[in-house]
């Protein structure tokens, strides 16, 4: 964790509590961003969620906790990205990002989602 943006540590490491997620990018936000880097007050984070039953309930409950409970004034995005299909092989172009916005803070969320997961999240190995 040595090479993640201080205030975005706790973020990545609640989103890799879930079995099915790998976290792959982000960026805390910087007061004088370099090229590639996210301005002050901004962040995101960027991960992959297996093709599984498994990951299939990871995405519902991620897209339910953060788009529908975490956050009422839209600064708080969970949204797909892809590269053009052309540019990867099969099944290798989808990803999901967690963005913020307006001095959003990613530590705030990441409590809301560890505590949200320890309270509704949960598979059920006989339905996957």
């Amino acid at each position: 964790m040595d090479n993640i943006d201080e205030n975005i540590v706790n973020l990545v490491q609640v989103l890799n509590s879930f079995k099915s997620v790998q976290t792959i990018g982000s960026c805390g936000g910087h007061l004088h961003p370099k090229e590639g880097q996210w301005e002050k007050g901004t962040w995101y984070l960027k991960f992959e969620i297996d093709e599984t039953p498994e990951g299939w309930r990871t995405l519902e409950f991620l897209a339910w906790a953060i788009n529908q409970e975490y956050d009422d004034d839209l600064t708080v995005f969970f949204i797909p990205k892809a590269n053009p299909p052309w540019l990867n092989k099969p099944h290798k172009t989808l990803c999901w990002v967690i963005e913020g916005y307006n001095g959003q803070d990613p530590n705030a969320l990441a409590e809301f989602l560890a505590l949200a997961k320890s309270d509704f999240f949960e598979i059920d190995a006989e339905n996957i």
